[in-house]
């Protein structure tokens, strides 16, 4: 097996919106007499993010151009409709934080 560090956005306990009405914020739905916890939708970095912050950064500016090359080959060869998917995932990220891996939210690195 691989040791690997996960740099990732995460965002386990999102619930579903189907057959939610429409007009109605997601964070004021109630079911019953309990609400939604918003803060569980909150997506959050991986704890390997906040353990090697300092090698994440350096490693995303390494590599910086890489990353812009793998997202412009994407656009050309994904269909619109999916690029414009991941695009928007990567650009709803909490804070509005920016992930540093053009058009994805994780980058894992495996070391072996």
């Amino acid at each position: 097996p691989f040791d690997c560090l996960h740099f990732s956005w995460y965002n386990r306990y999102t619930t579903k919106g189907n057959n939610a009405p429409s007009d109605v914020h997601p964070y004021e739905l109630c079911l019953g007499n309990s609400r939604t916890n918003a803060w569980q939708m909150l997506p959050y970095p991986s704890g390997d993010m906040a353990e090697y912050g300092q090698l994440f950064d350096r490693l995303t500016q390494a590599f910086q151009d890489i990353f812009v090359w793998i997202g412009s080959m994407l656009q050309v060869h994904l269909p619109k409709a999916e690029y414009e998917v991941l695009a928007q995932v990567a650009e709803s990220l909490p804070g509005n934080a920016a992930s540093a891996v053009e058009l994805f939210i994780s980058l894992v690195i495996n070391i072996n």
